[in-house]
């Protein structure tokens, strides 16, 4: 009696088991194969995304805003630089003989400059040294501004700078050379070198 009522419980369990699998809804094979498709490319792309390199941060620079900018036309011509002045020494007077005695020699000298300080009049000695006998030096800076060709004389009669108002006289029968300088803070000219002879 106990056995059958066994086979009997193990028949309505097999039938409920039965019709569990009857009641449940059956996932056809083809959408089967697709999902688990879809799930294998999904596992294999993020083993590739995980496999690649952390991109570095770019940094942010800030850009400095250009003040005051102006726009210049390419079209435009560059302004052209200036011509530079030289400074230059003055120029060189003119030297001319006036007159000739026995013991002094008269001399001229006309003014080719208008920026020098002064003049020099020199005579040159037997050894070939330059020995001062006149000079005349401009008040103020310089003779900015004032024109040219003006003419200044002197009479050499033996003196020099150093014995100012001694008349020692020339020799007479002998040649003496002149030469003038004109001068200024940039330099020295001198004139040509003019002889003379006392009679």
């Amino acid at each position: 009696m106990i056995k059958c009522l066994q086979i009997e419980a193990e028949v309505k369990e097999t039938q409920f088991k039965q019709e569990m699998r009857n009641s449940m809804p059956r996932i056809p094979s083809q959408i089967l194969v697709i999902f688990l498709l879809v799930i294998g490319l999904g596992l294999v792309a993020c083993e590739s995304l995980s496999s690649l390199p952390e991109a570095e941060e770019t940094p942010i620079v800030e850009e400095t805003p250009i003040l005051d900018a102006q726009f210049i036309d390419p079209r435009t011509p560059a302004p052209s630089p200036q011509p530079v002045k030289p400074i230059d020494p003055p120029k060189a007077a003119e030297l001319a003989l006036v007159s000739v005695t026995d013991t002094s020699i008269t001399l001229s000298y006309t003014d080719k400059s208008t920026d020098e300080k002064g003049f020099i009049l020199e005579r040159q000695n037997a050894n070939g040294s330059w020995q001062t006998i006149n000079q005349v030096v401009y008040a103020g800076s310089s003779k900015s501004g004032v024109s040219t060709g003006l003419v200044r004389s002197f009479t050499d009669a033996g003196s020099d700078v150093s014995s100012p108002g001694t008349q020692k006289g020339l020799v007479p029968g002998k040649t003496y050379c002149y030469r003038v300088i004109a001068w200024n803070d940039n330099g020295r000219q001198a004139s040509k070198t003019l002889c003379a002879a006392t009679s």
